[in-house]
């Protein structure tokens, strides 16, 4: 049985390898885990959780990314006493293949213990329950309930978007049981009144009440697309005395996603503001609205001063005003697709509006037709790939 004694810092959803292997996005990983690092020597923590989805990709990871990515657990190891590791979807091959793994290996590095079952455990004389990715509460005898679980578990597709619960009550929620990793069967089934479940998997954080247990879901520890700048991150503390508490505090070497009107960088006569205006932009992630009509001159000015303030990388631009209403509603995230500033609905009527229409003829289709076909791919892709 796993135990763990004294301060334990939990977090999960690191995601190394995102934006198809970049090497700028992998230094930003190496970067937090050296903030890790500092932090557990400096606060005196003794053990670590991660919650799953250490890698991004399920199927194909470049070889520096699967050597750098053994290299920091291996690192992070050596300074606690132990480290549960649990397996999110995104270090799977597959729902279907639990066996096929990014991280198969992992479970010989000195104080690992590699959760690929559901798993008992004690920390600090609390029940504990540890819960990969692929398995639901059925899927073993519970003899006893637990205090606490800690996992990579979820909900029903349709109450997530834009990795954000977008409901403010799971009560509410009144579809069966998914068949694996159904954060509310679990609760239901496992914890004692009063429990705390910890999860992975939505990168949003939020924290809600369940049939009188505690879901917390950790989110990301810090941003990692533009549909995860409207949350807090970090990660959750649980001290020698099971006191709970959530810090925010992240190394200032981690980009923030930023966006930029163009529009903004002119005064009201029409001039460029001055380089010292756009200081906030070092070392951050930047995404162009083009709101205004420059000429050639201003264009190449106006790229010059950005190109000047060392910012971390730039996201692609986007065309036209990018305002509140487009941006956001009352119950979504903004989109985490970085390529786009709306919502998958309103970029696919974008797209298919500007279709020749002659085309459509020719294929014997209509756009409503093939937005409607589109949107019913992009969810059954969704509801598969969790």
């Amino acid at each position: 049985m796993i135990e763990l004694k004294g301060k334990t810092l939990v977090f999960g959803d690191l995601h190394l390898g995102i934006k198809s292997d970049s090497l700028a996005r992998l230094f930003v990983d190496v970067k937090f885990v050296e903030f890790l690092l500092e932090y557990i020597k400096k606060h005196n923590i003794d053990n670590l959780i991660f919650l799953g989805d250490w890698f991004n990709s399920r199927e194909f990871i470049n070889t520096i990314t699967l050597s750098v990515g053994f290299e920091l657990v291996s690192l992070l190891a050596k300074n606690v006493k132990e480290f549960v590791f649990i397996l999110g979807n995104h270090d799977l091959e597959s729902n279907s293949y639990k066996n096929v793994s990014s991280v198969i290996g992992y479970d010989s590095i000195k104080n690992v213990h590699l959760i690929k079952e559901p798993t008992d455990g004690i920390v600090n004389r609390k029940y504990t329950l540890f819960v990969p990715w692929g398995f639901s509460n059925a899927g073993f005898e519970v003899v006893h309930k637990f205090d606490y679980i800690f996992g990579h578990l979820a909900l029903p597709g349709n109450y997530i978007r834009y990795n954000k619960i977008n409901v403010n009550n799971l009560e509410v929620i009144k579809e069966d049981n998914l068949q694996t990793n159904d954060v509310r069967a679990f609760c239901d089934e496992c914890l004692n009144v009063g429990g705390i479940c910890f999860s992975g998997h939505i990168h949003v954080r939020s924290e809600q009440t369940y049939h009188e247990n505690r879901i917390i879901f950790v989110g990301s520890p810090f941003e990692m697309s533009y549909g995860e700048t409207n949350s807090t991150h970090g990660f959750y503390l649980i001290d020698e005395f099971n006191n709970i508490r959530f810090d925010e505090t992240i190394s200032d070497s981690i980009p923030r996603h930023i966006v930029l009107k163009i529009s903004s960088c002119f005064d009201e006569d029409g001039k460029m503001r001055t380089k010292e205006a756009f200081g906030y932009l070092k070392g951050n992630i930047v995404k162009k609205i083009i709101d205004k009509d420059l000429s050639a001159s201003e264009s190449m000015q106006l790229n010059d001063m950005l190109n000047s303030l060392d910012i971390f990388e730039f996201a692609q631009a986007e065309y036209g005003s990018l305002n509140q209403s487009n941006y956001f509603d009352e119950n979504q995230q903004p989109t985490q697709t970085e390529t786009s500033a709306l919502t998958i609905d309103s970029y696919f009527d974008t797209v298919i509006q500007a279709l020749d229409e002659e085309t459509l003829k020719n294929s014997n289709v209509t756009k409503d037709e093939l937005k409607e076909c589109f949107l019913s791919y992009v969810k059954r892709l969704i509801d598969q790939n969790g």
